[in-house]
């Protein structure tokens, strides 16, 4: 039988699965569309991140409840930077830079810590 603490070492597991597999295919993949759905999947997984770390902290843990506000402001950001990249590579390679800081960001945020 499986205890929660087995669910939870899963789920994690899966978490970083997921993390791991969309930010690579959104780096190695050539075609655009599909770096852009990865990167799109990345920065959900990403805010989702941050709501759990919101959610653990409960308000009590004022940095993790900051680091969570800032992987939020990070995926903000990213998608503002996707729409101002149309045809401008370096910018959507720095979104996509910074979607990979704000995945790890946030899987350490509410995960590790």
């Amino acid at each position: 039988m499986f205890t929660s603490f087995d669910l939870l070492i899963v789920a994690a597991m899966g978490l970083a699965a997921l993390g791991v597999m969309s930010t690579v295919l959104m780096f190695l993949i050539r075609n655009r569309i599909a770096r852009r759905v990865f990167m799109y999947v990345s920065v959900a997984l990403a805010l989702y991140l941050a709501h759990a770390g919101l959610y653990i902290s409960g308000g009590m843990f004022l940095g993790q409840a900051a680091v969570s506000f800032a992987v939020i402001a990070g995926c903000v950001a990213v998608v503002v930077l996707d729409v101002l990249s149309k045809k401008n590579e370096k910018l959507f390679t720095l979104a996509r830079i910074l979607t990979a800081v704000a995945v790890v960001t946030g899987f350490a945020n509410a995960l590790l810590f």
